[in-house]
């Protein structure tokens, strides 16, 4: 089953993703601070962080770019500067709040594809080493 770490200050507002994320076969692990994100990503893996920008204790864009994982920022003020600058740094998407459930699923299924498509482009590049090796 694929986890999802929630990252956002409102206790409401992680509950309700949590709650999507479970409905389209998330496992869930929230934090609250920049800071409990870090310990959460330190000792847990994870698919997919969906993470605040303002958050008690710094800009959840600090915490761009992720642990590797795919990064999609929520957030209640949304601007063009705020996700043309998460794109940059390395965000998926950008959603804003109220998060519309229709779109957190476009969102992870776009993130499936592409999480897909890596891996048939490993398989693929091995193929070809292990021709390569042949001759």
């Amino acid at each position: 089953m694929s986890r999802a770490l929630v990252i956002d200050d409102d206790p409401a507002f992680r509950l309700a993703l949590a709650d999507v994320l479970r409905v389209e076969g998330y496992t869930t692990l929230s934090a609250a601070t920049c800071h409990e994100a870090l310990g959460a990503l330190a000792s847990e893996s994870v698919d997919v962080l969906f993470l605040d920008v303002n958050l008690p204790d710094g800009s959840g864009l600090d915490l761009l770019p992720g642990p590797g994982a795919p990064t999609v920022i929520v957030t209640g003020e949304p601007s063009l500067y705020l996700a043309d600058e998460a794109l940059r740094l390395g965000a998926r998407d950008c959603l804003a709040k109220p998060v519309d459930r229709m779109r957190v699923r476009m969102t992870l299924a776009g993130l499936a594809r592409e999480r897909g498509l890596r891996e048939e482009i490993d398989r693929l590049r091995a193929e070809v080493v292990a021709l390569r090796s042949r001759l």
